[in-house]
C-alpha cells in the first residue's frame, strides 16, 4: 500500500484486509477494482470505481469477515474513516435514517 495525497495505491494482487482485521475505515474505489473473498478463499464479489469497500463491518462495529485483495490491475481509492459516518448522521437526519436502515439490514 503507498499513501499518495489524498489516496491509497494498492499494487494488484496486494491483500487490502484480512478477514478478522480491525475495521476503522471504509474506501472510495476511485481506479481499478478490488476482490472479495471468504475466509475458505471463494470469490463473492468485484468491488469497482464508484463504489464503497468496508463498510459494513464498519457500520456493523465488528472485525472484517471477508479478505480484500486488490485486482490483477491494482486499486486506488480514498479512506472513508468511521468518524465521517458519524459526523454525517449527526448532521443530517435523512442521512442518518439511511445509515440505520443499512446497519439494521446488515444485522439481518
Amino acid at each position: 500500500m503507498l499513501e499518495r495525497d489524498k489516496y491509497i495505491l494498492w499494487n494488484p494482487g496486494e491483500e487490502i484486509y484480512h478477514a478478522g482485521d480491525a475495521s476503522n475505515e471504509a474506501y472510495l474505489i476511485m481506479e481499478g477494482s478490488v476482490q472479495i473473498f471468504t475466509t475458505e478463499g471463494l470469490l463473492l464479489n468485484r468491488i469497482g470505481v464508484n463504489e464503497i469497500l468496508g463498510e459494513t463491518s464498519l457500520l456493523l462495529n465488528t472485525t472484517r469477515t471477508v479478505t480484500a485483495i486488490a485486482s490483477p490491475s491494482g486499486a486506488k481509492a480514498t479512506r472513508i474513516p468511521r468518524q465521517y459516518f458519524e459526523d454525517l448522521a449527526a448532521r443530517d437526519t435523512v442521512a442518518a435514517a439511511l445509515i440505520r436502515k443499512s446497519h439494521f439490514r446488515l444485522i439481518d
